[in-house]
């Protein structure tokens, strides 16, 4: 369950013919080494424009993603992401430029969903939901590359693989325009775990 290339279409082309898009796997690891802009042009000309149905609403993967990183939860979704990532005044990748720029030990930072209380809360109420992403982690090495590791509980891939995709991207576009310095070339990595 090791899927890697130079671009996402390689590496995403090799997940599509080797598993069955109904189920959701565990134990899965996708890795992508690129530049940013091959990943942002990659991603702008296929699924970011690629419509699906969720429920009643059509949306394309882009929009999915803008809805999964909104400092609230839009009412068209039960739960998103962004509302875990969000502090008081600033927005996940607000807080991720904040810690790269002004942590002069550290060169990552990091957004979680993990959160004792809504993991107990989830698993009393049934109307409560745990989301399946535990966390993105944006780091530099030495060399100014940037890389991104998310891990998942599973990886659902029939939609939510392209959505994280897709988060992915939204977050690195927000996080290049605060840095004083371009983010050339990228490493992601995306895991799921049993």
């Amino acid at each position: 369950n090791q899927f890697s290339g130079n671009d996402f279409h390689t590496v995403y082309q090799e997940l599509e013919e080797r598993v069955d898009w109904k189920n959701v796997l565990y134990g899965v690891n996708l890795h992508i080494e690129t530049s940013y802009e091959q990943f942002r042009k990659e991603l702008e000309c296929s699924i970011w424009n690629e419509h699906v149905q969720l429920g009643q609403r059509e949306y394309t993967y882009g929009s999915l993603a803008e809805l999964w990183e909104q400092d609230s939860v839009p009412e068209d979704l039960y739960f998103n992401h962004g509302s875990y990532f969000a502090t008081d005044d600033k927005s996940g990748y607000e807080y991720i430029v904040e810690q790269l720029r002004s942590n002069s030990t550290s060169s990552r930072a990091i957004l979680t969903t993990v959160d004792m209380t809504k993991i107990v809360q989830s698993a009393k109420c049934k109307t409560a939901y745990l989301p399946s992403l535990m966390y993105i982690q944006f780091s530099f090495d030495a060399d100014r590359v940037m890389h991104v590791q998310m891990q998942l509980r599973a990886l659902e891939i029939a939609r939510f693989l392209k959505i994280n995709i897709c988060e992915i991207l939204f977050l690195l576009k927000n996080i290049k325009q605060g840095l004083p310095f371009p983010i050339e070339k990228i490493v992601i990595d995306r895991k799921s775990v049993v």
